[in-house]
């Protein structure tokens, strides 16, 4: 088994940056809320409806101060078109790629296993606080496991309501 990354929350997200469709870059982890979505990519009919799904939500969750992006290992133009056929309107990036998705604590499926020719990652979710910080991530192994947005919904209005402090979601650790 190959060692993997355990992004914890509180502690600064990655610095990865990717490229747009118009070829300007993107810094995923800047200190602003934002609302992160990792799709497998235009080759996945689930990531279709789910991307829909988000749009449905998007305009809400930007009224509450969160930006929403969608990355993907697809290219940036490839990942793009993609999200608008499906009706995603919001901030697409592409060209995640392995040392990306590693340092994301991403799952990953190569090409001996998928119709691509490259690897791309499952489903991953993270939510980023105003420092830069990771408040909550949800890692998937399946294209069908991803975040009920039902329940994201819930879960954002939580944070914004002040109810929970970001710095103490799944902070506690058993000691030996």
């Amino acid at each position: 088994m190959s060692d993997t990354t355990r992004l914890m929350p509180g502690t600064p997200f990655p610095d990865i940056k990717l490229p747009l469709a118009d070829g300007n870059e993107f810094a995923l982890g800047s200190p602003v809320w934002r609302a992160i979505f990792v799709i497998r990519g235009a080759h996945c009919g689930i990531c279709r409806q789910y991307l829909e799904q988000i749009e449905a939500h998007r305009d809400d969750w930007e009224a509450q101060g969160f930006h929403v992006i969608v990355a993907s290992a697809d290219d940036a133009v490839k990942a793009d078109a993609f999200a608008k056929e499906a009706g995603f309107l919001g901030t697409v990036v592409g060209g995640l790629d392995v040392v990306g998705m590693t340092k994301l604590g991403l799952w990953m499926t190569g090409p001996e296993n998928s119709p691509l020719d490259y690897v791309h990652s499952e489903p991953g979710f993270f939510l980023i606080d105003p420092d830069g910080n990771l408040a909550v991530t949800e890692i998937s192994t399946l294209a069908a496991m991803r975040p009920d947005l039902k329940w994201l919904a819930m879960g954002i209005n939580f944070i914004t309501d002040g109810n929970v402090r970001p710095e103490n979601f799944g902070s506690y650790e058993a000691k030996s």
